[in-house]
């Protein structure tokens, strides 16, 4: 009668034993999971922030294009009458180059804005997941068009 007594504890101590590392176990899995679920939710609000950002920049594109393009415009004007000055005697050298400059720097910087807009297309493509569509690559087979 010990004996079967004695095995019947340990049966239940081992049954104890197992059913604490289950606890344990289901503790660890909802840990994990709330972790997880803070990972998507920062993921989320990140990938939010990115797109309100990136629209933002996308609809400033047409007005910081149109800016530097009249300064642009403006400058290529004043290089103009300034090389015309410079041929009848009326300005001085460093006029002329002052305005060669203005022009290159506004230049430079149209070119920049250029180059911006166009990055700022491909990131909101990024975000909103069109840019394999625009480029046509197919990731699931590894290929490009």
């Amino acid at each position: 009668q010990q004996e079967l007594d004695r095995q019947i504890l340990e049966e239940q101590a081992e049954q104890r034993a197992r059913e604490d590392e289950l606890k344990q176990i289901e503790e660890q899995t909802k840990a994990e999971e709330r972790a997880s679920m803070s990972d998507r939710d920062d993921l989320i609000q990140n990938l939010l922030a990115e797109l309100k950002e990136s629209i933002k920049n996308l609809k400033l594109i047409p007005d910081r294009l149109d800016a530097f393009r009249n300064a642009y415009l403006a400058n290529k004007r004043s290089q103009y009458f300034a090389l015309e000055e410079f041929k009848t005697s009326s300005a001085v050298l460093l006029d002329l180059l002052q305005t060669e400059r203005d022009f290159l720097d506004s230049s430079e910087s149209m070119i920049e804005t250029l180059r911006s807009s166009e990055i700022q297309k491909y990131t909101y493509l990024k975000i909103t997941g069109e840019l394999g569509e625009t480029f046509e690559i197919i990731l699931n087979n590894y290929e490009i068009n």
